[in-house]
Formats: C-alpha cells, sequence, structure tokens
C-alpha cells in the first residue's frame, strides 16, 4: 500500500501479508516517506473471540533497537453498544 502523494500520512509504504483462507493478517512491514523499514508488526495466536477470528497477539516492533511492544488479548467484546459522544472531548477530559 502506497498513500497518495497528498494524502497526510506518516508512512511511505506499508505491506502486508495476509492468510487467504480467513483474511487474516500476518505481519505488516512498515516504511518511512525514504523507504527505510522502520518498524514490523507480526499477528499470531489466532483464537474466537467475541464471536469472531482474532489474533490473540500482536508484536510491535521497531527496525532499531531490542525494546518491543506485546499486546497479548484474553477477552474481547464487539459491538457492546457505545454512546456515539463515548470518545468525544469532554468525556475523554472527564474520565482522568
Amino acid at each position: 500500500m502506497t498513500p497518495r502523494p497528498e494524502a497526510p500520512v506518516i508512512w511511505g509504504r506499508i505491506e502486508q501479508q495476509i492468510r487467504k483462507r480467513d483474511r487474516m493478517p500476518l505481519w505488516a512491514h512498515y516504511y518511512d516517506e525514504d523507504g527505510t523499514l522502520s518498524r514490523t508488526i507480526t499477528f499470531s495466536d489466532f483464537a474466537m473471540m467475541g464471536g469472531r477470528m482474532v489474533p490473540a497477539r500482536t508484536v510491535i516492533q521497531p527496525a532499531e533497537g531490542e525494546e518491543r511492544t506485546v499486546v497479548i488479548y484474553l477477552e474481547l467484546e464487539f459491538d457492546v453498544g457505545l454512546e456515539k459522544d463515548f470518545f468525544g472531548l469532554r468525556n475523554l477530559r472527564a474520565r482522568r
């Protein structure tokens, strides 16, 4: 995926590999505007959660350095019926 020249984005290109049988993402490579790899995101441990197949483990690894971020979902709920203004600025300030 390459953004249009006028698009306000920070990535120059994103490459993804997706499983054909269920369209689950396997990995994504993010490149900066100079074409240099910036980070890799890998997806694994696919499981049914909230009635949907999802990657339960996501690892975000910068191209340089040893630090990484690992997100593991133990449980997910979808379509929970949030009010439209739930993510509004007023509510975000009130929840601090």
